[in-house]
């Protein structure tokens, strides 16, 4: 099998880019030297259980890109997976689904308004969706992976998922 030599030039961003679109400050983020802690889900916890689930965790600089280091790791550190959020009834978050932007700490508008009954159904309506009053949704950008590892990056995609949502259940106290 021969092997071929990456075109840097055309690697995927890391990161989706949300032109125009408002987004919402989080605290509990890089800054925040404060563990996850037990109690009852607010803006802030939400903002650290993000953080310590996908967040940005280090930045370095190398000759032509920045890298980004996440809280999870990520099979030749292109972090394919984009993590959103659904949220309700959470005091000084709109209810609406939101994606996770990991390089300012923030979540960006997606669609406002009460999406629970669409959940409820997508999960043919489990009853952990009564208590919750946010849903980590996972997704994949496959071309991050396969740029690099072809077929095999859809295996690499599942594997970064499955470290994401690991991260959660452990920062999710």
């Amino acid at each position: 099998q021969e092997h071929t030599a990456l075109d840097f030039s055309a690697q995927p961003s890391a990161f989706k880019d949300w032109h125009q679109a408002r987004r919402l400050p989080l605290d509990g983020g890089p800054g925040s030297r404060e563990a996850p802690s037990p109690g009852p889900l607010d803006a802030t916890r939400l903002g650290r259980l993000l953080h310590h689930t996908y967040g940005v965790t280090l930045v370095r600089e190398f000759p032509g890109m920045t890298m980004h280091y996440r809280a999870a790791p990520s099979a030749g550190g292109l972090y394919p997976a984009d993590l959103f959020v659904a949220v309700r009834d959470l005091e000084g978050i709109p209810d609406g689904i939101y994606a996770y932007d990991a390089r300012d700490h923030s979540l960006v508008v997606c669609w406002e308004g009460d999406f629970w009954p669409d959940l409820e159904a997508h999960t043919f309506d489990h009853p952990a969706l009564a208590y919750a009053r946010a849903v980590l949704i996972g997704t994949g950008v496959w071309q991050r992976s396969t740029w690099r590892y072809g077929d095999r990056g859809y295996r690499r995609v599942l594997l970064d998922a499955g470290h994401v949502f690991g991260n959660a259940v452990l920062a999710g106290v």
